[in-house]
């Protein structure tokens, strides 16, 4: 599935999202709540670029290094069943 991305969200939440709507049955509504809702509310254009999901599990990183500390991601460790794909 291809849908555009304008929250600004990184791309490693994407499948969150994606695993979260397809949970409740409400993938038919993700690409709204993704890319149209949230620049239409903040007045601002809808953005062009598009992400592709893939169903193929992998597991979360327990963590990112950042600077001189290190990131723990939500849900680090687990694993997801959807794959944003370069």
């Amino acid at each position: 599935m291809r849908f555009a991305l304008a929250l600004g969200l990184q791309h490693r939440f994407c499948h969150f999202l994606y695993e979260q709507r397809d949970s409740i049955g409400a993938l038919d509504r993700l690409e709204g709540f993704a890319s149209e809702f949230g620049p239409r509310f903040y007045g601002l254009p809808a953005n062009e670029g598009s992400l592709t999901l893939e169903a193929r599990s992998w597991q979360v990183p327990r963590s990112y290094p950042f600077g001189s500390e290190d990131l723990v991601p939500l849900r680090a460790g687990e694993l997801v069943r959807w794959r944003v794909m370069p």
